[in-house]
């Protein structure tokens, strides 16, 4: 099991002095201490020293970040927290537990085995095979997902009826 939690990416460099425009997932900024950036497969721990802004849009100061160069180096970035450095809550996903969950609509029952998450523009997605082996791709953070049952081994869903794969 992965010892990091994705929550977003850097998305840009903010100002001249080394900030960044940080992309998060739906989580609670301020508690941001310390963040992991995946460098090289790599992930470098980095100090927070200022974060400002709410929502998934926040602009950071990290320390050892202090030119637009070293920015612009991290733009494109993985952004990771180190499990044991919050609380995670149960429906908060690592990546390689979720493999081999089933993914159950609640119209259609049983829609797929669940092979992971893939990240596509700064969005986590829950990538299920359906049994006719087509690939649907469902939000983490969507509306869609009611509930997330780790020890069942379950993510039960809720998809429109025109929703694409199904």
């Amino acid at each position: 099991m992965s010892d990091f939690l994705p929550i977003g990416y850097i998305a840009k460099s903010h100002g001249l002095k080394g900030g960044l425009t940080l992309s998060l997932a739906d989580i609670d900024a301020s508690m941001l201490k310390t963040v992991f950036i995946e460098l090289n497969r790599e992930k470098v721990p980095y100090k927070i020293s200022s974060l400002t802004g709410h929502g998934s849009k926040c602009y950071a100061l990290l320390e050892g970040v202090t030119t637009v160069e070293e920015a612009l180096l991290l733009k494109g970035s993985k952004i990771f927290l180190h499990k044991n450095d919050v609380a995670v809550p149960e429906a908060i996903l690592f990546e390689n537990e979720i493999a081999n969950f089933s993914a159950i609509d609640k119209l259609r029952g049983n829609i797929g085995l669940v092979n992971g998450l893939q990240h596509l523009g700064g969005i986590a997605y829950i990538a299920v095979t359906t049994p006719l082996q087509e690939e649907v791709l469902i939000p983490s953070n969507s509306p869609f997902i009611k509930s997330i049952k780790k020890r069942e081994k379950k993510i039960h869903v809720e998809l429109p009826d025109n929703y694409p794969g199904l």
